[in-house]
């Protein structure tokens, strides 16, 4: 791919985010194309040109300038950065080790640390689609519709930090437990009123597959919140939020997605301000006699 300013470059190491940017570029046979690779991710990428072109019912000239038109100067340039994305997907901590640029500690560690972080907010600015956003908030902001919130190892507390937001905004709104024994009593209620939020991250589980597998065959609506390697979860996902989760160290940071789920918190509130001011009035005069030793103005 071309070189372009240090933003850009991260932001074309990212497929899927980099297909999202230009799909307004692209015409709509060649959108067939770039949506084709999204939704059957990766497995349509490794496809030869003549199989991706059946499969999205188009010509092999249409892929190739598809893919031209996504940056790559030759299909076989494209199947190599999807390998070489896809064997990040899966790395773990340790394998992150010996790749990672830390240097030791004091204050050139936080402040590289720091640096990074302000450079995935600011990638996350540029890769959210608009039209998907909003989607998604007039999605949450029907409380006709229940949502159900699932993480895994490490994302189920950012499922639980939107979780109480989200309970505070709306009625119907529930955390899936973590004992996946109790899993089935919840997915065979689940219908196409429902909408799931679920977090997945490398190295991405297969129980939360499963579980947006059977979300999926009920009808219900399914918001990925994943990192730039994407979760296989998003070849179901109605709305797939990629964030990017790169830093120098061999833990991924989850900094970009909580402040995507914060703009979400503050556009719902600015939606639907005056039931949701009423809503945390109620709340407050029931919370008060509870807790009435809490520091604070009351």
């Amino acid at each position: 791919m071309t070189e372009e300013n240090p933003q850009s470059q991260n932001l074309a190491n990212n497929l899927g985010v980099l297909i999202r940017s230009k799909l307004d570029r692209l015409t709509s046979k060649e959108r067939i194309v770039a949506r084709t690779l999204l939704n059957q991710y990766p497995t349509a990428g490794l496809c030869t040109i003549a199989a991706l072109a059946e499969i999205a019912d188009v010509s092999g000239p249409t892929v190739l300038r598809t893919i031209k038109k996504l940056g790559f100067k030759s299909y076989g340039n494209f199947q190599t950065m999807l390998r070489k994305e896809l064997q990040l997907g899966f790395q773990a901590p340790l394998d992150r080790v010996d790749k990672s640029d830390t240097p030791p500690g004091g204050e050139a560690s936080f402040a590289s640390y720091a640096e990074a972080c302000t450079q995935n907010i600011q990638l996350a600015h540029m890769s959210v689609n608009n039209n998907e956003f909003n989607a998604v908030i007039s999605l949450l902001s029907d409380e006709n519709r229940p949502v159900f919130l699932i993480g895994g190892r490490f994302t189920d507390s950012l499922a639980r930090y939107f979780y109480f937001h989200l309970h505070i905004l709306r009625a119907h709104v529930n955390i899936v437990p973590q004992q996946r024994e109790t899993w089935p009593e919840v997915i065979y209620d689940f219908g196409i009123k429902d909408i799931i939020i679920v977090f997945d991250v490398r190295r991405y589980q297969r129980d939360i597959l499963l579980f947006c597998e059977q979300a999926k065959k009920r009808g219900s609506q399914v918001i990925l919140f994943t990192d730039q390697w994407l979760s296989p979860i998003s070849a179901i996902a109605d709305h797939i939020f990629p964030m990017p989760t790169a830093v120098p160290s061999q833990w991924d940071s989850a900094v970009s997605t909580l402040v995507l789920l914060e703009s979400i918190v503050a556009k719902l509130s600015e939606r639907n301000h005056t039931s949701i001011n009423d809503r945390i009035k109620k709340l407050e005069a029931l919370r008060q006699p509870l807790h009435s030793d809490l520091i604070g103005p009351k």
